[in-house]
């Protein structure tokens, strides 16, 4: 008998990836799609629920005969004018599903976290048992809280969770969260570039989806997996967006004063005009900080392996043009799907972060060589 899978934030950027993953596994899917909700379709096999995680009594009975659920439901958006709406989806929504997942009895749990639910310590490469470190934004404190929502509930009532951490995710169908920042590159309205240097955690979205289901096959009750598959500067990440796209890195450098204090005045005007800076102040300070992870317990315990970001981004690119979101220069030569070109391959772990790579770290594999996931019984 096929498996069932409940999941919340199922017509997101991650969520529709997650539930084509159930779906080629042979899992049988139920998704939660907010009443109103204009996206487009789910696939035909998917049973859609209309509910809000904010609104208890429109999950009730939602779980019920389910062997697992996934909640990635959240907001995401890089700034809100209100910050409350972060609290009321990620912090008080998690708290609502998860009071219905435990009436409901469901076997398994897997909640997408984000980085910020541990933190960044400068200079230190982020591990799942890292102490807490700084929390960037008001988006990442939700998420943060939400991930000790969970915690509790495993610790004091026996909620059978799996915690997933992914870092940066890059790939096709985003324009709001990394793709926002991906798309104003492409389009030139980066008037300069900084941080050059700093180390940024990043993973492909189809990679981000397959973990979900490793996370219920193989990860530990009350355990918390970082999902992520290259440590990469910033500076780098532009040069391979610049080499997919056409769009030239930008020839001016600002330092980090001139970055902060330009994203601080930015915000206050945008908090006149009630629209979303251009770069939100605490996304310029995580970038100008840096935040490497190590994704060795994904690879031992979950047995993942990952794809070369630079595939993510330039399928990225391409999506953006095949939308019309973009219809800049095309590239000199044909952009490398699944890789970057060999005379300048991807910055690996071993070779940004002093010390070497951490036991058991994966940097990135050939997408043609990822084992794919069992097929449930």
């Amino acid at each position: 008998m096929a498996r069932l899978g409940f999941v919340t934030g199922a017509t997101g950027f991650i969520g529709r990836r997650v539930v084509r993953v159930l779906l080629d596994a042979g899992w049988g899917v139920r998704a939660l799609v907010l009443p109103g909700e204009e996206a487009p379709p789910l696939p035909a096999a998917v049973e859609v629920v209309r509910g809000d995680v904010t609104v208890p009594d429109s999950l009730r009975g939602a779980m019920d005969g389910m062997d697992a659920a996934f909640h990635l439901a959240a907001r995401v958006s890089p700034w809100e004018r209100d910050p409350r709406a972060y609290l009321r989806v990620n912090v008080e929504g998690t708290r609502n599903v998860v009071g219905e997942a435990m009436r409901a009895s469901v076997p398994r749990f897997v909640f997408t976290s984000s980085m910020s639910g541990i933190g960044v310590q400068e200079g230190a490469v982020t591990r799942e048992d890292s102490p807490p470190g700084r929390v960037f934004g008001a988006y990442e404190a939700s998420k943060a809280e939400a991930e000790r929502v969970v915690e509790r509930a495993v610790r004091e009532d026996g909620l059978p969770a799996v915690t997933l951490i992914p870092s940066i995710v890059v790939g096709p169908g985003d324009t709001r969260n990394s793709g926002a920042t991906l798309l104003a590159f492409v389009r030139g309205e980066l008037p300069a570039r900084f941080a050059e240097d700093s180390l940024l955690p990043l993973v492909a979205v189809d990679d981000v989806a397959r973990a979900h289901l490793l996370a219920y096959e193989r990860g530990k009750v009350g355990s918390r997996y970082i999902v992520s598959g290259e440590n990469v500067p910033w500076g780098e990440l532009l040069r391979i967006a610049s080499r997919a796209s056409g769009t030239p890195v930008p020839s001016r450098r600002v330092g980090p004063l001139a970055v902060r204090l330009v994203t601080r005045m930015s915000e206050l005007r945008s908090r006149v005009t009630r629209s979303p800076p251009p770069l939100p102040a605490w996304l310029a300070d995580f970038m100008l900080t840096g935040a490497p992870m190590d994704n060795s317990r994904s690879v031992r315990e979950l047995g993942m392996e990952y794809a070369p970001v630079a595939g993510a981004i330039e399928a990225a690119i391409v999506w953006f043009r095949e939308e019309g979101l973009f219809a800049g220069p095309r590239p000199p030569r044909p952009a490398v799907l699944g890789g970057l070109p060999a005379e300048n391959p991807p910055a690996p772990p071993e070779t940004a972060v002093p010390g070497g790579p951490p036991e058991g770290a994966v940097p990135g594999a050939l997408a043609d060589r990822r084992p794919r996931p069992r097929r449930p019984a």
